[in-house]
């Protein structure tokens, strides 16, 4: 008897609990989803916000709840907000909230039913994009532009900043026809080409940067100008040398073949570095870019020093490179790109432990 009384005790107490416990979790329901006994409308479903110059577009799933009339997205602490015009029809709200700073942002949507009962909010986070994203931005260079023989340019292009978002670089230049050819080359290219190019023009670039996946804008550097550099025609040109040795004669590198060269004298008392091998191209040109090619049987590398004249007497110095002992051909800027009748390659310090120099081609551009 004692037992079953102690027992029915402890039954009444264990009730006593869960009924308390109920009513204050029906209390906190009641808080958060019944007000005045009216269950709070369908909030916004499946939310999106995408990003873009100075603003931002909101997207949500309409719902299957009819009741929902209106919408309005809350942002800076409920400070600003934009009312929404729920639509009869359709599968998609969309809200566009333009003149916005630059920084970033949590919206607030809440959905109301015609008689202005509020749904749970729904947040958002955004980062919106501005002048101050688009001043840091760098264009993709342009690390060479040459014109070759039908009166294309090859562009090649260098690294591009693509974990800052840029994705393309638009290509402005004028064709043989006087009009105006625009080319969006991707992010993944390194290599473009300009064809039917007007000869003595120049091309202008810029950069194309989205700042998210999703942005509802595209952002671009501010355009550069470059010129296409054009080869100079070697016909007529007269090249010579410190010496040589046949028949690896020096107008072998103006031939246009890579698979014959120009050897310093390396047979009978060989002379030590340094070399030199010159050509009088009978006309003054701007020199921009001199483009060499190795031996292409015996890779052998120097020191050089690009040297121009007017006369093939007084000689000035202009830059100093390394020509690699590789086989692809090596270009080489020239600072100023100045006005030269003769050129002249003056040659030191060979990669290898080597009396003579040599080298197969030489290209120069204007």
């Amino acid at each position: 008897m004692m037992k079953n009384a102690l027992f029915l005790f402890c039954l009444t107490i264990l009730g006593v609990v869960l009924f308390a416990a109920c009513d204050k979790m029906d209390s906190t329901y009641r808080g958060f989803i019944v007000k005045d006994g009216v269950t709070y409308p369908g909030k916004a479903t499946s939310p999106m916000v995408a990003p873009g110059r100075n603003r931002v577009r909101i997207n949500w799933l309409r719902g299957t709840d009819p009741s929902v009339t209106h919408a309005t997205i809350f942002w800076n602490n409920y400070a600003d907000s934009l009312a929404v015009m729920i639509p009869a029809s359709g599968d998609t709200v969309t809200a566009l909230i333009g003149n916005l700073p630059e920084k970033s942002y949590s919206f607030e949507i809440v959905t109301y039913d015609e008689d202005g009962n509020p749904s749970v909010p729904v947040e958002l986070l955004a980062l919106v994009y501005g002048g101050q994203y688009e001043a840091n931005l760098l264009n993709r260079p342009v690390v060479s532009s040459l014109t070759d023989v039908s009166g294309d340019v090859t562009v090649v292009w260098g690294s591009v900043d693509v974990s800052n978002g840029a994705f393309a670089t638009d290509v402005t230049y004028v064709d043989t026809l006087g009009d105006s050819v625009t080319q969006r080359i991707a992010a993944e290219s390194d290599t473009s080409w300009l064809t039917g190019y007007a000869a003595g023009t120049s091309f202008r670039f810029r950069t194309a940067f989205l700042p998210d996946s999703a942005s509802i804008d595209t952002f671009y550097t501010t355009y550069e100008q470059h010129a296409a550099y054009r080869a100079v025609n070697t016909a007529g040109w007269v090249a010579s040398a410190d010496s040589y040795t046949s028949p690896y004669v020096p107008g072998n590198v103006i031939d246009g073949n890579p698979n014959s060269f120009w050897n310093s004298e390396y047979k009978t008392n060989p002379p030590p570095f340094p070399h030199w091998w010159q050509a009088d191209m009978g006309n003054t040109y701007p020199v921009s870019i001199v483009e060499l090619t190795c031996r292409q049987d015996y890779l052998l590398g120097f020191d050089f020093t690009i040297q121009g004249s007017m006369d093939g007497v007084n000689w000035t110095n202009y830059d100093t490179y390394t020509l690699l002992p590789q086989k692809a051909s090596q270009r080489f800027m020239v600072t100023g790109a100045p006005v030269m009748r003769f050129i002249r390659i003056y040659q030191t310090n060979p990669s290898l432990i080597v009396v003579p120099s040599c080298f197969a081609e030489l290209t120069v551009y204007q």
